[in-house]
Formats: C-alpha cells, structure tokens, sequence
C-alpha cells in the first residue's frame, strides 16, 4: 500500500517540481565540492583564474562591469561615448578606465553618468546630499566675497 501512495504522490508531482528538488540538492552538494577542492588545491585554481583574466581580458573587463553596474561592456562603452567622454559635473575630458567613475545613486543603485575622480570624490564626500553641497556652496560664495 505505502508503494502505490509514493508512486501516486510521485506522479502528482510535475517534471518541473522533480528537476527543481534536482536542482537543489545538486546546487548544495556543488557548493560544497567546489569549497573543499578550492581549500585543497587554492594555489592550482588561482594560477589558473589568473592566467584566464590574462588571456581573456574583454570578458574579465564584462564580467566585472556586469558584477559592479549591471550593464555589459558594451552598454558601459556606449554610455560613456554619449557622453561625449566628458566629466557629468565639471566637463573635463577622460578617459575610460580609472580616470573615468560610473557614478550611482546609493539608494537606489540607479546609474547615473560618468564623472572625474575629483568629482566622484566630492560628491561621496558629501554623502551625495543636496543639502549638505549647498552648503558648501554658500559657504565659498561667503568666503570669496571677503577675499574681493
């Protein structure tokens, strides 16, 4: 009796629902392979990842924009183009790469354009608040006043 009522629940059970419960336990037993092997051969997988991020460094640059933004390389390189390759704030000339900051909203994580590093910076360290940059801005306007 227990057979035909664990076969009927088996075949109440859609394809889809055995793959996934598949899925599932395959994902947390690879989990666990991979760690081990990683633990034990560490030095063989990095020597490895290296060489690949060397002979591979279109995809290493995609995955980590994909990784970082959400955007591919290609959608990165075409925003940066429409901006004319220019500073979002200050319109200085960059290039793209480390002189070039993909700046976003910390809330929302919503990208917004590409600035200058002095222009990053400023804006992180006015934790990106409206408030606290017009202060600041009151305050030079206060400041060059006496100077003139």
């Amino acid at each position: 009796m227990e057979t035909s009522t664990t076969n009927s629940r088996y075949h109440r059970e859609t394809k889809i629902q055995r793959i996934n419960r598949r899925k599932t336990k395959t994902k947390a037993y690879n989990k666990i392979y991979h760690k081990a092997y990683y633990i034990k051969n560490q030095a063989k997988v990095n020597t490895k990842s290296l060489q690949w991020a060397k002979e591979n460094p279109e995809a290493r640059k995609n995955i980590y924009i994909k990784q970082r933004h959400g955007i591919t390389l290609i959608e990165y390189r075409d925003k940066f183009i429409a901006q004319q390759e220019l500073c979002g704030i200050c319109g200085v000339k960059m290039e793209l790469g480390q002189k070039a900051h993909l700046d976003h909203n910390h809330k929302t994580g919503t990208l917004r354009e590409f600035l200058c590093w002095h222009c990053n910076r400023g804006l992180g360290s006015f934790k990106d608040s409206i408030t606290l940059l017009q202060k600041a801005s009151n305050y030079l306007t206060k400041h060059s006043e006496e100077t003139n």
